[in-house]
């Protein structure tokens, strides 16, 4: 079989026609001989080297790139076009708006000028140049420089901004989707509780990956049992595992970490030595469980399955729950035990794992459960109140269980199998009231984040020039006069509005409506007036108080009254 042919063949189709095993690139038997006779780590991989290298593995890719299950992940989020910013639709209406009025008084002006029998050439060139100078070429320089700067002071606080138009939607967000596990909390796993499949209760002391601490029986009886009982547990979760501890650093999963970190309080470290590991079912968010397949180093080539993952998904492979080592019929009874412990743990804030192992994939001995603690993050809970005093709604996200999202959010739930049964238009009607999505796939996270989302100027020159018109009175300003305040006057002293001090009371206030325009019809009359009454008030100070030795009046006049309506405006 040519390269080019494997590669477009289902990989089980080119194991089962070459009879090898593709991991190794090794006949099946030789393969298992070599594991039996040589170990896993039959290139003697010194222990201090990188986890990358001491568990390289030969075979043929199935797939790369967008075709990888990363890939698929990647081609949900593009395929999700972004919406046009609050900005952006606003400086679209913007435009539409400012080019209606403006071009309604030029033309206006222009046929007024007309009738009074003013040259048509004279009317043109005012038309254009008010035509010019209604329209803000500024505002997008003015608008990128503001971002570009906000992206920088955010940069400095350690958030890196990859677009623009983020900055500015970040004051009309309403609705906060946030990830559990590393956001709200540190992602620093320490197992703190143990139940055993005979409903023995221990509690581990100690933080951090290493030895330190000690797991405590919390109930009388006999001590040698309820240890053993302890010790197969937590066995089973060192073999099902593939994380390493090196000194106190971890390399793998944090949560596969903590349970390495008890068995190394309880001297049970080295067990995974005394196995050979032949097949690994890995985890996954549809299967929210990972399997291993061994069979003893030394003695022994019984082949056992150690499972571990949520409860409800290894409890519908198990058969039967351990009795001091004895395999007994799992009953309903007991299985409700067992969930009712998990919902109690839970309700403590802890990440439920429960724990099985046996011969048969689908007929699993249960073993018992492990809590596992990953503390907040300092400083979410007084953020989170921040948003809520500004009206931002936050919403958490996690693939933990329902007790364990209930005790870190307390609110309203909705799992991920919830959301499979759910139309858009279902999930739309609800998710204002729901404020914690747990058991949810990446794939569901990118749906709910989706449905959530369905989330002064040239006015006084245009009206002097106007005014002019209907008194009969001489242009006031020539066209060189118009270009230089639309070029000169607007744009720099509008840039300095983007580096204005921060307004620290900003939280406070409520987000932005985005379906609020920009010209709104409050601050149309407040332009407008405030533009009457600095024309009206100059040409009154330039007519009554104005000599051939005093020409400044006027335009200290206008000076102050600009800055006393700006701020009124503001």
């Amino acid at each position: 079989m040519r390269t080019e042919e494997a590669c477009q063949r289902p990989y089980e189709e080119v194991a089962q026609q070459l009879g090898t095993d593709l991991r190794r690139g090794l006949s099946w038997r030789e393969a298992n001989r070599r594991l039996v006779s040589l170990g896993p780590n039959e290139f003697e991989v010194r222990q201090e080297e990188p986890l990358w290298k001491k568990y390289s593995e030969q075979g043929i890719v199935i797939n790369t790139g967008e075709k990888s299950e990363f890939g698929d992940i990647f081609k949900m989020m593009q395929a999700e076009e972004a919406p046009k910013t609050p900005l952006q639709k606003s400086m679209d209406n913007l435009g539409k708006q400012l080019s209606l009025y403006s071009f309604g008084i030029i033309g206006l002006i222009m046929l007024l000028g007309w009738i009074q029998g003013r040259p048509v050439l004279e009317m043109f060139n005012i038309g254009v140049s008010l035509a010019v100078a209604a329209i803000p070429e500024g505002l997008p320089i003015v608008v990128t420089v503001t971002l570009a700067l906000g992206v920088m002071r955010m940069a400095k606080r350690k958030a890196i901004i990859k677009k623009l138009p983020t900055v500015e939607t970040l004051g009309c967000v309403n609705v906060v989707c946030s990830d559990k596990t590393g956001t709200l909390t540190k992602n620093e796993m320490t197992v703190c509780s143990v139940m055993t499949s005979e409903l023995y209760h221990a509690e581990v002391t100690g933080v951090g990956y290493n030895a330190d601490g000690h797991v405590i029986l919390t109930e009388g009886g006999e001590r040698d049992v309820q240890m053993d009982s302890l010790r197969l547990l937590l066995e089973c979760g060192c073999i099902c595992n593939n994380a390493d501890i090196l000194g106190s650093e971890l390399r793998g999963q944090p949560t596969e970490g903590s349970l390495l970190a008890v068995a190394h309080k309880m001297g049970i470290y080295d067990v995974r030595n005394h196995y050979v590991r032949l097949q690994e079912i890995p985890f996954s968010s549809e299967h929210k469980m990972m399997a291993v397949k061994v069979i003893p180093k030394f003695g022994g080539e019984q082949e056992q399955y150690f499972v571990k993952g949520a409860l409800s998904k290894i409890l519908a492979h198990c058969t039967h729950y351990s009795s001091h080592g004895v395999a007994v019929p799992m009953s309903t009874e007991r299985a409700s035990q067992y969930i009712k412990e998990a919902q109690f743990m839970g309700r403590k804030g802890l990440r439920v794992l429960s724990l099985a192992s046996g011969t048969h994939l689908n007929q699993l001995k249960f073993l018992g459960l492990v809590g596992i603690l990953d503390p907040p993050r300092p400083g979410v809970r007084e953020a989170i109140e921040t948003l809520h005093s500004s009206g931002v709604n936050v919403k958490m996200l996690t693939g933990d269980a329902e007790e364990t999202a209930c005790t870190v959010a307390g609110n309203v739930v909705l799992s991920g199998d919830q959301l499979d049964t759910m139309t858009d238009m279902e999930l739309q009607r609800i998710i204002g009231s729901v404020s914690v999505f747990y058991r949810t796939a990446p794939g569901h996270k990118l749906r709910i984040v989706k449905v959530s989302m369905i989330a002064t100027w040239s006015i006084a020159a245009l009206s002097l020039i106007a005014l002019s018109t209907l008194m009969k009175i001489p242009n006031p300003l020539n066209a060189m006069q118009i270009l230089w305040i639309n070029i000169i006057m607007d744009g720099p002293p509008a840039q300095s509005l983007g580096v204005e001090p921060v307004d620290h009371d900003v939280l406070k206030q409520p987000p932005r409506n985005t379906k609020q325009p920009m010209i709104t019809r409050d601050l149309i009359f407040n332009v407008v007036l405030s533009s009457l009454i600095i024309i009206l008030g100059t040409l009154f100070i330039f007519r009554n108080e104005v000599h051939p030795k005093n020409k400044v009046m006027p335009d200290t006049c206008q000076s102050k009254f600009e800055d006393k309506f700006i701020r009124n405006i503001e």
